[in-house]
């Protein structure tokens, strides 16, 4: 994994610093901010070596001599954990990949208006439903939305900026399901960008509703 961090309102810095990536291929990526900072940071696997352009620039084209930065490009264990990774093609809920209950995939938003499908069967009883996923916090540049659809294709939740605790922007919320019932869940980003570097890991679990003696 790289991890490219700025540090510049941290160290005293004016300047509102961005940074952005472009790949050899042509993919690219932009941080305007992170997690509780104003400072740009971005973090993403690869799976190979390869060769990466970088340009710190200021949001507001700002500049002078108390608009100092400094950038540093560097390797990391990976951030987050998951149990099995997303598989292309599920662009549509026709071909929504499954999700076992309390497993968490590894995805991608790959490219603008990449949709990723998963589908879910609740287990017998009264349960509740757990969506978290993990992204911004860990240095994705993914702003990511959940979206949550019943078979017949009616929505049930829509999320996006709201995380279990109010300034964190990765979507979590829960769902109360009665037997077994198939949901489909949509991910993608809010505004629609993708690359290699729009990442996510998402978990899903179930929990037994206490029931009143």
């Amino acid at each position: 994994w790289i991890e490219i961090t700025g540090e510049v309102g941290a160290r005293g810095s004016r300047a509102n610093a961005q940074i952005q990536l472009v790949g050899a291929d042509g993919s690219s990526a932009l941080a305007m901010d992170s997690y509780l900072s104003t400072d740009p940071r971005m973090v993403f696997p690869t799976d190979a070596p390869g060769t990466w352009s970088l340009a710190l620039s200021e949001t507001n084209r700002d500049y002078g001599e108390d608009f100092g930065w400094y950038m540093m490009a560097t390797t990391i264990k990976e951030p987050v954990t998951w149990t099995f990774d997303e598989v292309e093609d599920n662009d549509s809920s026709a071909a929504a990949q499954p999700f076992a209950l309390g497993e968490t995939v590894f995805g991608r938003v790959e490219a603008p208006g990449d949709l990723d499908w998963y589908v879910i069967t609740t287990p017998e009883g009264e349960n509740t439903l757990t969506f978290d996923v993990e992204a911004y916090k860990a240095g994705s540049v993914a702003n990511l939305k959940l979206i949550l659809y019943r078979a017949d294709g009616t929505t049930i939740v829509r999320t996006d900026y709201r995380g279990e605790i109010d300034y964190d922007p990765d979507p979590w919320f829960q769902q109360r399901t009665s037997g077994v019932q198939t949901y489909y869940l949509l991910v993608r980003t809010e505004d629609d960008r993708g690359s290699p570097y729009h990442w996510y890991t998402l978990t899903v679990s179930s929990s037994a509703n206490s029931t009143s003696p």
